[in-house]
């Protein structure tokens, strides 16, 4: 069964907001490949374009302890696309 989770994750700290979705890290990186694809197009995108990146693969996110319905659910090893562009990862 493939669990992929959205949430908007606001952190205290600082004042960006943060978007992740979260899957298994096998289906994630080995499995689904039009994932790989778009994450290579979009860093090859920001690098034409000297853009700052404004996304990163978080693998086994500790972030994720606070969100006991969604660890119950998902298989491990899992990992997180996090990022800031809130329309771009939903």
């Amino acid at each position: 069964m493939l669990c992929l989770f959205i949430f908007g994750l606001s952190l205290q700290n600082e004042a960006s907001k943060y978007y992740f979705l979260v899957a298994n890290a096998k289906f994630m990186l080995d499995e689904e490949e039009h994932f790989q694809e778009q994450l290579f197009e979009r860093l090859r995108l920001f690098g034409e374009r000297n853009q700052e990146q404004d996304f990163w693969l978080v693998i086994e996110p500790k972030f994720l302890d606070k969100f006991s319905n969604i660890t119950k659910r998902l298989k491990r090893p899992a990992v997180a696309l996090v990022s800031t562009n809130g329309p771009w990862i939903t």
